[in-house]
């Protein structure tokens, strides 16, 4: 089973950020898993790149109960993001398309965390509480 801060490096080794109008003329949420392990290149936003990151994971072994799709808030400007992240037993590590190193869910200063999607519940997103 590869660790997470490998899955997040294999998805950065062949992936170039391009929004989706760019790409597809639309706002689509397509994941490239089979793309990342032919060691093809591949091209999409946040929301790709984190669909991507969390099926891998779950491909890898990781159980789909601590595998998450997460919604966040740039602090800086305000825009919206997405990242795959994997919980463990201390916190949730993080691959995010802006970043080829997992962090720590805990330590992160970026962003603020608004909802989260489980993936063996898809389509059920939950608010992040202080």
């Amino acid at each position: 089973m590869m660790t997470v801060d490998q899955i997040i490096q294999l998805c950065h080794s062949k992936y170039t950020y391009r929004k989706d109008n760019r790409n597809y003329g639309e706002e689509r949420m397509d994941t490239h898993e089979s793309a990342v392990l032919a060691g093809e290149r591949w091209s999409d936003d946040c929301d790709g790149f984190a669909g991507t990151a969390a099926t891998i994971a779950i491909m890898e072994g990781y159980p789909r109960e601590r595998v998450k799709l997460i919604i966040c808030k740039l602090k800086q400007n305000g825009e919206m993001h997405m990242v795959a992240g994997v919980d463990m037993e201390e916190t949730t590590l993080i691959m995010d398309c802006n970043f080829k190193r997992v962090y720590d869910f805990n330590r992160s200063k970026e962003y603020e965390w608004l909802y989260f999607q489980n993936m063996d519940e898809p389509g059920q997103w939950y608010r992040y509480t202080d």
